[in-house]
This record gives C-alpha cells, sequence and structure tokens, in this order.
C-alpha cells in the first residue's frame, strides 16, 4: 500500500500500480481483498481494483475461510463471497 498525492494504492514489486491511489485510506484485509475508505465510509476493492462492497457503514471485515468474508453491519454479522454476493 502507497500513498501518493494524498490517495492511497497498491503498487507491485515492479513499481507498476496494481490499485492506483484513489481511496482515502486502504489496507489489506485478507484473500487478495483491502478495506477501503471513501467519503467517511469504508468497502472492500480487490486486487483488481474491483470494489467487491461499496462503502457503507461497515465495521469489522474479517475473512470467512478462503472463499469468503464477514462483515459487521449495524446489529449484525453479515457473510459475502470474495465476489461480494451475500450468503445467507
Amino acid at each position: 500500500v502507497v500513498k501518493d498525492d494524498g490517495k492511497y494504492g497498491v503498487v507491485q514489486k515492479d513499481g507498476a500500480y496494481l490499485i492506483r491511489p484513489r481511496f482515502e485510506f486502504l489496507k489489506p484485509m485478507a484473500n487478495g481483498l483491502y478495506e477501503f475508505k471513501e467519503n467517511g465510509k469504508i468497502g472492500l476493492v480487490n486486487k483488481m481494483g474491483t470494489i467487491v462492497l461499496p462503502p457503507g457503514a461497515f465495521g469489522g471485515f474479517q475473512p470467512a475461510g478462503t472463499d469468503g468474508f464477514a462483515v459487521k453491519s449495524g446489529d449484525s454479522l453479515v457473510v459475502f463471497r470474495l465476489d461480494g454476493t451475500p450468503l445467507r
């Protein structure tokens, strides 16, 4: 994770951007996902730069095995596949 001109992104070992700097905050989560902050809300983006979970009132992201993630939303725990599809 790098910061360039006040925004965060991800660079590869060769210096090329994996995710161009565009977020207020960015940190690795797990399974190729990164937690980001945009307009004061947090979401998840994958290593291709595709937003998997749009910014919202979320907190406490956790990996859910190797194929998903869980996140606290209000008073609930919601589980998603890595592509952002919610699981029941």
